[in-house]
């Protein structure tokens, strides 16, 4: 592509210096894109100052999009909070207090029940709690919108939402297909037990299916032949 080998003035701004608007000069832009740019700006009556400064604002917007390889908070100046994972537990209860101590993006995994406490607010649970993955039952207060909860919230059993005044549950939202798949894993197959084997003969001795059948007991015959005639002798 054909470059400037000169500096592009950008069209003049407003000099007032308190609106925060200023003259700069852009050296390195392609002639061909600036030209037709140029010339795009002119069809929508605005001046190239203020094309620029409107294009500068959506990129900011949607950094992440334009430029993946760089946080957006490096622009701005802040920090980007570290992230971090709590899992395997069979309850937690979780404060406002708790998440601003810990200051990170949290996701909360794998944890049996997840108890939100009342005083956790929409700003705190946007800002710290980056998911909710995989817990069986999650309880939340009423002050949260619903959308919001649903949004960080992934592969649950059942949510809960109470009211923060009397701890009641005012709605249960349950996942039909998650608790389908877990009565699958935790099905109980009854099988009827199988017959004690009998022990088997010592070497060398034949099993009873082939030990020789016994022998037939002797046919038994009466001495005396019933057709004989006896003479009494007295």
């Amino acid at each position: 592509m054909e470059h400037n080998d000169f500096p592009t003035e950008v069209d003049s701004l407003d000099q007032d210096r308190d609106s925060g608007v200023k003259n700069v000069t852009i050296r390195g832009i392609d002639s061909n894109t600036y030209l037709e740019f140029s010339k795009a700006v002119k069809i929508l009556n605005m001046n190239i100052g203020d094309a620029i400064t409107r294009m500068m604002q959506d990129v900011i917007k949607d950094f992440d999009g334009t430029f993946p390889g760089i946080r957006p908070g490096i622009l701005k100046g802040k920090e980007q909070l570290k992230k971090i994972e709590i899992e395997y537990n069979e309850e937690l209860k979780i404060s406002n207090d708790d998440l601003i101590q810990a200051n990170a993006r949290i996701s909360f995994e794998r944890i049996g029940t997840l108890d939100i406490k009342s005083d956790v607010t929409q700003e705190s649970f946007n800002k710290y709690i980056r998911e909710i993955y995989r817990c069986k039952n999650v309880r939340v207060p009423n002050i949260l919108p619903k959308l919001i909860i649903l949004s960080k919230i992934v592969r649950y059993e059942k949510i809960e939402i109470y009211d923060v005044e009397t701890n009641e549950v005012i709605e249960t939202i349950v996942n039909s297909s998650q608790t389908v798949e877990s009565l699958k894993r935790h099905r109980v197959v009854v099988r009827t037990p199988r017959p004690p084997r009998s022990p088997r003969p010592p070497r060398g001795v034949p099993e009873p299916s082939e030990a020789p059948e016994p022998p037939e007991p002797p046919e038994l015959v009466d001495p005396i032949d019933s057709d004989e005639d006896f003479d009494d002798e007295f």
